[in-house]
């Protein structure tokens, strides 16, 4: 047997569906008053000559949705009568989309069907074809084949049937190729054209009886399979190209618009916003968007039929022109916002104007806006709950205003558990900008949401209203699955913690936990505010416990500011030994010049008071100077007049000068090893003397050695294609200054030296020679090899006896 293609396995639970619903139970009866005064208002809009075709739909099967038996008994009504055609076009419309198949209305469409106005029955025709039972397809099936009935009735009836995946209609529409009516065979033939997507058989019977002695015995699954594939590749095809067309229609009025001259753009957006083709005002609109992105001026006449588009009969437009309201936000936008939001049917067009009411932030749309918090369409109800945050951001609720909007959002929130979940996720954001406590409960159980946008928001609201109490239940979160639930609720505890909360923030600041870079930074942030909150002792034990910590070095920087800032103003015997731990942990944080500074002023300070501390802190002084390779460690060094304490430094002079060694800083080694010689031989003993010589001899070979490997490959480069590779190395090598000028001078030598001298080599390294060593002159590029050759020497004896 044929393994059917997936698109008929997702279309059979559908057809499924829609065939059991004509088994559905019988509506409801004794609706409330609420849904009495609703199931009149759209039943007005039904009868009402002014309302638009898709008004009358879109409240039709709102109609249809109703479970209660007024709701049927108010559309049977409509149906029934003669007096209002565009009511029952619209109800028999809804059946087909919404499909619905209630038995109570098939005889009022039958009579549509098979009366005397011809303007109904199309819609008549179509809505019966919907229904799969109460024999209502075999009834049809009868009324298409009766020759004897009305012409006209038939051909409405077989065009309808193209539309129903049955055998039976593929059977009959065969057969009625060959009725002696022509407008019946055109309509067969269009039928089967409809229903098969063969396009090419026309009206020529014998075709479609080979067709159809081809397929009449297939299995039905089989049949309706390759039916499925066929008109969904069809309808694929007709929703691309209609999107391509609107896309190119789009495009070409857009260079229409562009080629015009600017005296006569205003004519033309004018008379785009006035075309009688909705796509045109559509274009049209995003036209004048475009100019008010743009900051240009919008004439009055513009304003105006912008405006006017709000009660367009086309939703899209309707719903652009609420966009472009807004943005124009002339004093006449929000009462026509307003005014459009009060007569509007259409879900969508609401949300736009909701949108557009939230974009104005203006305090007089909350009433409005409240009303539409408790719709029933969620993607309403949303918009609704955005526009009331941001009309509360602008400016705090209080009273009365506050108290309703607090009800109807906990009223909409409990009504939209277990549904669709943007609804929730706007409701709760709503809930941190009106930012009443009445939440907090409704907060701190959103944060168990299946949904993690929906505990985002929680999280985040909670933030903005919660209080201490609150902050306990954001601890199970700052680990939640999700990373923006995570950032949220760490967030929050910086808001709202305290000391209890601290070593759960903490433990996301740690990279094996927390693998998100920017939600450890977070965590910092979060500690850092929390600490803010807690007492003397609690910071300064928490910053110890930060010591050992290599990648918290710069958060205990910030957090030990803060303490010594604050013990400063209080005026806290503790201050000295806070700022010697902000001293430690600058140094560790690699800011020993901040830390030396630091030091200095509290050595003077203890000094002067003759406090005992005082040697302790020269000392951290002078290792502050030594981390980072400031000379004048030195001098500090020579001014030392305690011999125990001049020798312990001599001794961490040394430990530096290895451990730089190590690091292979050789020009830092002989930069500081030599000042020491200079300034303290006279106070030092041969062994350090000799360690000192040594440091510097050391330091200057292998500074030289690896200068020159470096010296090497950059003057490679300054002959590279690239100019940005030659550029680069020319900057380095005038950066590294006299330490460059032998190695260049080796390397000079070399180019001019060596047979087939390179004289782009040569002419690039000389450049940097006499940018680096200004003193060397007198260089012919045209002289002879050996007369180059000896000025270089003379100059590399010159620079090897030169201090450097």
């Amino acid at each position: 047997m044929r393994t059917m293609t997936p698109f008929i396995i997702i279309m059979l639970p559908v057809w499924a569906c829609s065939v059991a619903a004509g088994a559905a139970a019988p509506p409801a009866s004794q609706p409330s008053p609420a849904e009495q005064a609703e199931i009149q208002t759209l039943a007005g809009q039904l009868s009402d000559p002014a309302r638009s075709a898709k008004t009358k739909l879109e409240a039709a099967g709102m109609l249809l949705s109703r479970p209660q038996a007024q709701a049927v008994e108010v559309l049977k009504g409509f149906l029934l009568r003669g007096d209002n055609r565009a009511a029952q076009v619209a109800i028999a419309d809804a059946i087909v989309a919404h499909q619905v198949e209630r038995q109570e209305f098939i005889e009022p469409l039958l009579s549509m069907l098979t009366g005397g106005d011809p303007s109904v029955r199309p819609a008549a025709a179509r809505a019966l074809a919907r229904y799969r039972g109460y024999g209502v397809l075999d009834h049809l099936l009868g009324l298409a084949g009766n020759r004897s009935a009305d012409s006209a009735m038939r051909v409405e009836v077989v065009a309808a049937l193209q539309t129903v995946l049955d055998k039976k209609v593929a059977d009959l529409l065969v057969s009625l190729l060959d009725d002696p009516d022509p407008s019946i065979r055109g309509a067969a033939a269009d039928s089967l054209a409809g229903l098969t997507n063969i396009r090419t058989f026309g009206t020529d019977s014998l075709q479609w009886k080979l067709w159809w002695d081809a397929n009449r015995d297939k299995d039905r699954w089989v049949w309706l399979s390759d039916l499925a594939e066929s008109l969904a590749r069809s309808k694929a095809s007709l929703g691309a190209d209609n999107a391509m067309l609107r896309d190119r229609l789009a495009k070409a009025m857009a260079e229409v618009y562009d080629a015009t001259e600017a005296s006569q753009r205003d004519a033309v957006v004018l008379g785009f916003l006035k075309d009688p083709l909705g796509d045109v005002r559509l274009a049209g609109l995003r036209l004048l968007d475009r100019r008010v992105a743009a900051n240009e001026t919008i004439p009055p006449d513009m304003r105006l039929e912008a405006r006017l588009l709000l009660a367009d009969g086309d939703a899209r437009v309707r719903q652009e022109a609420a966009a472009l309201t807004a943005s124009l936000a002339d004093k006449e936008a929000l009462g026509a916002l307003l005014d459009r939001l009060g007569a509007e049917d259409a879900p969508s067009v609401r949300q736009a104007l909701l949108k557009a009411l939230g974009q104005l932030r203006s305090a007089e749309a909350l009433s409005a806006v409240l009303v539409e918090v408790h719709s029933r369409h969620d993607d309403v109800a949303a918009a609704a709950a955005e526009a009331l945050a941001r009309i509360a951001s602008k400016s705090p609720l209080e009273g009365q205003q506050r108290s309703a909007a607090a009800e109807a959002l906990v009223d909409r929130y409990r009504q939209a558990a277990g549904g669709d979940a943007g609804v929730r996720e706007a409701l709760l954001a709503a809930m941190g900008a009106v930012g009443d406590e009445s939440f907090v409960p409704v907060l701190q159980e959103a944060m168990k949401d299946s949904s993690a946008k929906v505990r985002l928001a929680a999280v985040g609201s909670l933030g903005r209203v919660g209080n201490g109490e609150s902050a306990g239940r954001l601890v199970d979160l700052v680990g939640d699955g999700d990373r923006g639930v995570r950032q949220a609720a760490i967030a929050a505890l910086g808001s709202l913690g305290d000391k209890e909360q601290l070593q759960a923030v903490l433990r996301r600041t740690q990279p094996v936990l927390e693998t998100d870079a920017a939600v450890r930074q977070g965590a910092w942030e979060a500690v850092a505010a929390i600490l803010a909150r807690c007492d003397d002792a609690t910071v300064t034990t928490f910053a110890d416990g930060l010591a050992g910590r290599s990648d918290a070095a710069e958060s205990r920087v910030k957090i030990l500011t803060v303490l010594t800032d604050r013990l400063r103003q209080a005026g806290s015997p503790q201050l000295a030994s806070a700022q010697r731990k902000l001293a430690g942990a600058l140094v560790a944080a690699g800011r020993g010049a901040e830390a030396a500074t630091l030091l200095e002023e509290i050595h003077a300070a203890l000094a002067a008071g003759g406090k005992p501390e005082a040697p302790a802190v020269w000392m951290e002084w002078v290792d502050a100077l030594l981390a980072a390779d400031d000379p004048n460690s030195i001098m500090v060094i020579k001014s030392q007049t305690d011999a125990e304490l001049f020798a312990g430094a001599v001794e961490r002079l040394v430990a530096r000068l290895d451990h730089l060694a190590a690091q292979e800083r050789f020009n830092v080694v002989v930069l500081l090893a030599t000042e020491a010689m200079d300034h303290l031989a006279e106070r030092l003993g041969d062994r350090h003397k000799a360690s000192l010589r040594k440091a510097v001899e050391d330091g200057k070979a292998r500074q030289l050695a690896a200068d020159r490997l470096r010296v090497s490959k950059l003057a490679g480069q300054l002959c590279s294609s690239d100019e940005a590779e030659r550029k680069a190395a020319a900057d380095e090598l005038t950066g590294m200054s006299d330490r460059a000028v032998l190695p260049l001078l080796e390397a000079l030598r070399h180019a001019v030296a060596v047979p087939g001298a390179d004289a782009q080599a040569e002419k690039a390294i000389l450049e940097v020679l006499r940018k680096v060593s200004p003193r060397m002159t007198g260089y012919d590029p045209a002289a002879p090899a050996a007369g180059k050759t000896a000025l270089i020497d003379s100059w590399m004896r010159d620079s090897q006896t030169r201090p450097r």
